[in-house]
């Protein structure tokens, strides 16, 4: 299957791993209704496959995420804090979540996923984030896995 277009980035991980499809976008306050309502037109556009693997979208406030056969209409299964997870990464590169552009905020949320796909890495988060990745089904989907960017990526 290939990536929508429309996605940020995927991963393919090892054999039994469930795949995780990325969307970053850089939008203030979205609520769970919103997400799921973007989560719907996503299917209209891409109707097969999207249902085989673990879905993010992640805003400047909160990262949903749908886990593997997420019914269709389903709100967010997990809604985490952006900023909890993301704020070093901001400070890292000097700039405030309001201020930030589109594409500098991909590039934050890129980073944060490389980190992710290192064991080592993870280990360093405090054990409330490391927790809360793990329940969302995201530590699972990105162990070890390579991490792709829009435009490379095919499923």
């Amino acid at each position: 299957m290939s990536v929508p277009a429309r996605l940020d980035f995927a991963t393919y991980g090892r054999p039994g791993t469930p795949g995780l499809l990325v969307e970053a976008k850089r939008v203030d306050q979205a609520k769970p209704e919103w997400a799921r309502e973007w989560r719907q037109n996503l299917f209209e556009y891409q109707p097969q496959g999207l249902e085989d693997v673990l879905l993010a979208l992640v805003t400047l406030a909160r990262i949903f995420v749908w886990p593997v056969g997420a019914a269709l209409d389903a709100p967010p299964s997990f809604v985490l804090d952006t900023m909890a997870h993301l704020q070093p990464y901001f400070d890292r590169v000097g700039l405030a979540p309001a201020s930030i552009s589109p594409r500098q905020f991909e590039r934050v949320v890129s980073r944060w996923l490389e980190v992710l796909t290192n064991p080592h890495r993870v280990r360093e988060l405090s054990p409330a984030l490391r927790r809360e990745l793990q329940e969302a089904g995201l530590l699972a989907a990105l162990e070890d896995a390579l991490l792709v960017e829009e435009g490379s990526a095919r499923w």
